[in-house]
């Protein structure tokens, strides 16, 4: 449960467990499942909301100069190729 604070903006930094085949995302920089099976997660600065989203997803990254572009999707939804172009996007940064 995350608290609220009137209006303030607010730092965080989380690590949870996460069942083997899980991840577990949130917003900032971090690991949705380290080899330990740990998520860890730091807002990097102050946010108005926190966001926890997890479940047997699979992550696909690419890198993008000094960031990488990560997308998870629902095993059954295959590779990132087999999304239809519609729901695919380019990053650049």
């Amino acid at each position: 449960v995350v608290p609220v604070f009137s209006r303030e903006l607010v730092s965080f930094r989380l690590q949870s467990n996460v069942p083997e085949g899980w991840q577990l995302i949130s917003q900032g920089n971090g690991s949705s499942r380290n080899d330990e099976g740990y998520a860890t997660w730091d807002s990097a600065g102050p946010v108005d909301e926190v966001y926890l989203v997890g479940g047997p997803l699979v992550k696909y990254a690419e890198a993008a100069g000094n960031t990488a572009a990560e997308v998870y999707l629902r095993g059954s939804q295959g590779t990132v190729s087999n999304v239809p172009a519609q729901k695919q996007v380019d990053v650049s940064f």
